[in-house]
């Protein structure tokens, strides 16, 4: 298969396949096209908080094609990333962390910009600002990533429309801690599905050369969220991921063929 031919992904799961897929394709300049998304809800297909979101990836760097509202499916072509500064008024329906933590990656990869987002800053279900700023971020130094937050105002489910700007730095050599990322160590269930990107692209050599680049460690369950992240890890990138039900977790280099 080609490194540029474009990638199926099953959007059953929804948002969270969708996330993960923008985030490696900016970082990985492969195309895919999803199929089945939400299929099976109440409220089948794109929502408008997908909808702020392929827009927000539109404007790093991309084009959707049959992203209209309510569609099963449709395809994202990645573009070169625009670095620099990004306002991005995701509207009181978007959480705007998800939508910083789909961004991050290509933008600190490209060397680094600002994003501003208006949205919600805390939503019922996923990360607010607060977790960002003081578990996320500093879990990813461990990885050479480094960004530096700061809330204007808060913007609290269902209505509120609020602020907060991110400084991506451009990505520092990972080798340093190359060896203390292979040491097993316990993380909850949401560390853990948000840890397998960096991981992942520590293992493919993107954060910089590190010997063997292998991450792992124990969540507290494998989550149906973690084996999505997981597999289109593998899907986009040179990498294996090892899940055993007692809640290892091995991500490493895949071996040549």
């Amino acid at each position: 298969m080609s490194a540029n031919a474009s990638i199926t992904v099953d959007g059953s799961a929804g948002g969270q396949s969708l996330r993960t897929a923008l985030t490696l394709s900016l970082v990985t300049q492969r195309p895919f096209r999803v199929e089945s998304f939400c299929a099976g809800r109440i409220a089948p297909g794109l929502r408008p908080r997908h909808l702020a979101l392929l827009r927000a990836a539109e404007a790093l760097g991309g084009r959707v094609e049959g992203g209209q509202a309510g569609a099963l499916a449709f395809n994202f072509l990645p573009g070169p990333i625009s670095a620099g500064s990004h306002v991005l008024e995701l509207g009181a329906s978007a959480p705007s962390c998800l939508v910083f933590q789909c961004l991050f990656y290509p933008l600190a990869l490209s060397g680094g910009g600002e994003l501003r987002l208006l949205g919600l800053t805390h939503a019922p279900k996923g990360p607010t600002y607060h977790h960002l700023a003081w578990v996320w971020l500093p879990l990813l130094e461990a990885y050479g990533l480094r960004a530096s937050l700061s809330l204007q105002r808060a913007g609290f489910w269902p209505e509120g429309v609020g602020e907060f700007r991110g400084q991506v730095q451009g990505t520092k050599a990972s080798h340093a801690l190359a060896d203390f990322m292979q040491t097993p160590g316990a993380l909850d269930e949401h560390l853990a599905d948000q840890i397998l990107i960096p991981a992942g692209l520590l293992a493919a050599g993107r954060l910089g050369a590190s010997s063997p680049g292998t991450t792992r460690f124990t969540a507290a369950r494998i989550t149906p969220h973690l084996r999505v992240t997981a597999a289109l890890l593998e899907e986009f990138l040179p990498v294996r991921v090892e899940l055993k039900d007692e809640g290892e977790v091995a991500v490493l280099p895949r071996a040549p063929a």
